[in-house]
């Protein structure tokens, strides 16, 4: 059956004979893009999963740990996002320890997830995990961060997205 880029009765009465639901799902999507452009996941799609997995990492300043960058001509769903640490050596004095995933458009940082910890006793944690967070245009990032304020001790961290990025 033809799929035309509006559904008119006749094309209506089509889809109601249908006699499996893929042909009626396969109404529904062509309809819902205009019967132009696949579901944006069929559109040259490509999987990018980057992972920070780091243990006994001692006190720091604010670090980029992995960073991923729409390319021109893509755009980039966010399918899921996690972030967590642990105290594994106790430190002597209490500070504040985040593991986050961060979102960057135009400047402005937006967390989507983050992980974090005043504590100093061992096995204090704290973890997050976001799924179908949003669609990312050609030149915003996602950054996986860690920083660590307290004194002495050490921590691990984990922190991943997965991303789908597809051409629009």
């Amino acid at each position: 059956m033809a799929i035309p880029s509006t559904i008119n009765d006749r094309e209506f009465q089509k889809f109601k004979e249908a006699t499996s639901l893929a042909d009626q799902v396969g109404v529904i999507v062509l309809a819902a893009n205009g019967g132009s452009l696949a579901p944006y996941w069929d559109r040259s799609p490509t999987p990018i999963i980057q992972n920070s997995d780091l243990t006994a990492i001692a006190p720091h300043g604010l670090a980029n740990r992995s960073s991923y960058t729409v390319p021109t001509g893509k755009r980039t769903m966010i399918d899921a996002v996690t972030a967590g640490l642990e105290q594994e050596a106790a430190a002597s004095a209490a500070g504040f320890a985040r593991s986050s995933v961060v979102f960057q458009e135009s400047g402005d940082i937006r967390y989507l997830v983050q992980a974090v910890t005043y504590d100093v006793a061992i096995g204090t944690r704290d973890h997050w995990h976001l799924s179908q967070c949003g669609l990312m245009l050609a030149g915003e990032v996602i950054r996986i961060r860690t920083i660590d304020g307290k004194t002495g001790g050490a921590m691990a961290y984990h922190a991943c997205f997965k991303l789908l990025e597809f051409t629009p």
